[in-house]
């Protein structure tokens, strides 16, 4: 068992070595938001960040390129309906650009949704998808 003596002077040793400590960080002009600071930093590596930038400004481009091609889809279906029954090369060239449209937006469905999945992957922080 141990003494009251014995405890005594650990409750001082410790009490010695957290005001040294607290002197320390006044000296040297530490304050709570430095440490926070400091803590932020060792969590943030700008290696990752920048990847994870360059992968958000990617899925941003192609969802503004898919926001594009479904304008595009639905012009094309407005001019056929307004283009005469007689021109049929016509309405055959419009339909067939219509299925290339429509495939190029599902492609681009799919290559929207790995980007999510790699930016997810990537630990990426803050991302709002």
């Amino acid at each position: 068992m141990i003494g009251k003596s014995h405890c005594f002077t650990w409750f001082y040793f410790v009490f010695i070595l957290s005001i040294l400590f607290f002197l320390a960080l006044v000296v040297i002009g530490i304050d709570d938001t430095t440490l926070l600071a400091a803590e932020e930093d060792v969590i943030i590596n700008p290696k990752i960040s920048s990847r994870c930038d360059e992968l958000i400004k990617t899925r941003d481009n192609r969802i503004m390129l898919k926001q594009k091609a479904v304008s595009l889809s639905q012009r094309i279906e407005k001019l056929k309906q307004q283009v005469p029954i007689n021109k049929k090369t016509l309405v055959k060239k419009l339909e067939y650009i219509s299925n290339r449209v429509s495939q190029q937006i599902q492609l681009m469905n799919l290559q929207a949704k790995n980007l999510e999945e790699d930016i997810v992957r990537r630990g990426c922080p803050g991302i709002s998808l």
